[in-house]
């Protein structure tokens, strides 16, 4: 809504501003953003702002998983934006980084080793550019491997070398009892099968979680979701096996009481311990443990995480639960609006409208209006116009509701019209049309429109900037999208004439 796209604005200034400041004084600026591919519209917006801004000097590199981001991908298009741009004030510059060849793999073994250079480390290094097709991740997790299934043996330093160390190998042992794997999470699993079965339990929980979680997130989980842990012990027992995840290289803390997972394969790896039909309904369980057992605003500060838990579960709900889910689907869609992440508000709006009962318009009128028009608005934002019609259209065949009720789909049809489908006079005819259902009227009559708006300026008195400065706040919900509407009818306006 407006009041989104002003704050959104807002923000942009102030970045903008922000920049300007420290790159007048700070020379040669780098900002260095890593993994792109899960980046949203509006950072990619903030990017672009920042980067277009002639007042600013800056070098960005962004770095990204080309096979995690397709051709409809919001970094996708604005990469070709730039590419496609005339006048560019900027160098764009694209470096495709491929897997690591048979030669660097054996350059990092000699350093990982600390080991010179010959016939038996090439050809370790050649197993292992086979078993990992040189991804740098799946080398390291390989040569974890073999470490600790003692295929690699360290014997200790040289006594007139200390900066040299002796190992052991035996090639064709390794090349017998490993196999091909393109996939690190097999690998990573194998490993992590091997811990107690109290840690594996809890980096299954936590990887629930997302790619970062409170540890008092996972006390609470871990207390509900394992058999066998008092209260009194919860805190110290999963402060022993997050302490022990971050020795094993599966976690990493982010203060004192938050932690990541090194790698997202690693979360991967994590997550499927189980079959896919068990995750969701372990998923589940879970998230119906968080709703329960947190507080409010715990429940809200991680809303995303709780809502995407409970996504794709077929179980069966009671009244009560679905009514419980059918409101945390609703704040998750607002709350994804917020964050202009509109891909994620369609997806969890569409779960709730799946919640409500058939007679929904007289049961749930005020909670389906609200999930019908943040869908609307999505489906209208992504493109998906067939989608936001179906949804609109249910919309404007409610005889219950007012015109001022319907006016977001109003809103999302008029611009349809005169943006995408670029029929600027069909959307001022609609804008109109629309006005006149919210009591906003305008004369059809062009002569009477010239005299009317030529006797408004004649007698209109200017206000000063303090004046409009000291005005109340506009509040009445009728008058505000009359408002709205007339500022874009007014474009339309333009372009018809």
């Amino acid at each position: 809504d407006q009041g989104n796209k002003e704050a959104k604005e807002r923000l942009k200034y102030a970045f903008r501003q922000f920049f300007r400041v420290i790159t007048r004084y700070f020379h040669h600026l780098v900002i260095v953003l890593d993994d792109l591919q899960w980046t949203d519209a509006l950072s990619i917006e903030l990017l672009d702002a920042i980067i277009n801004d002639r007042n600013i000097s800056i070098m960005f590199i962004g770095i990204y998983r080309s096979n995690e981001v397709d051709g409809a991908h919001y970094l996708t298009k604005t990469i070709r934006d730039m590419h496609e741009a005339k006048k560019k004030r900027w160098d764009l510059t694209e470096v495709s980084i491929g897997n690591l060849d048979a030669a660097i793999c054996e350059e990092i073994l000699v350093q990982l080793l600390c080991i010179q250079p010959c016939t038996e480390t090439k050809r370790l290094a050649d197993i292992c550019h086979q078993r990992t097709a040189g991804n740098a991740f799946h080398l390291l997790a390989f040569l974890a491997m073999l470490q600790e299934q003692k295929l690699l043996v360290n014997l200790g330093q040289f006594n007139d070398q200390p900066n040299r160390w002796m190992w052991t190998w035996n090639p064709d042992q390794i090349e017998e009892r490993t196999a091909v794997s393109s996939n690190v999470v097999e690998l990573i699993k194998g490993t992590m099968s091997k811990q107690p079965q109290m840690l594996k339990d809890l980096l299954q929980l936590v990887s629930c979680l997302g790619t970062a979680f409170e540890k008092d997130i996972a006390i609470c989980a871990f207390l509900h979701m394992h058999d066998g842990i008092y209260p009194s012990q919860a805190g110290r027992v999963v402060d022993d096996l997050l302490s022990m995840a971050v020795r094993e290289s599966f976690l990493e803390r982010q203060g004192d009481s938050r932690f990541c997972w090194v790698h997202d394969s690693i979360q991967a790896a994590a997550m499927q311990q189980v079959s896919e039909i068990e995750i969701v309904a372990y998923k589940f369980k879970l998230g119906k443990v968080l709703i329960q057992s947190l507080e409010k605003k715990d429940v809200e500060s991680n809303l995303f995480e709780i809502a995407n838990l409970l996504l794709h579960s077929r179980e069966e709900c009671t009244q009560v639960d679905k009514m419980i889910l059918l409101d945390l689907y609703l704040k998750a869609a607002k709350k994804a609006v917020e964050f202009s992440s509109v891909e994620s508000c369609a997806i969890y709006a569409e779960k709730g409208i799946s919640l409500l009962p058939p007679d929904k318009w007289s049961e749930e009128l005020e909670v389906s209006l609200e999930l019908f028009s943040l869908i609307v608005e999505a489906h209208f934002s992504l493109g998906n116009i067939d989608k936001m019609k179906v949804y609109g259209d249910e919309v404007l065949r409610q005889s219950t509701l007012t015109e001022l009720e319907k006016v977001r789909v109003y809103n999302c049809n008029i611009s349809l019209v005169g943006g995408t489908m670029n029929k600027a006079q069909e959307a001022l005819e609609m804008s109109i049309v629309v006005l006149r259902r919210l009591d906003c009227k305008f004369p059809e009559n062009k002569l009477l429109q010239g005299r009317m708006a030529l006797s408004s300026v004649a007698i209109t008195k200017l206000p000063t900037e303090r004046e409009i400065a000291d005005l109340p706040i506009l509040k009445d919900p009728s008058r505000k999208a009359c408002m709205e509407i007339m500022v874009n009818a007014a474009t339309y306006r333009h372009h018809c004439n």
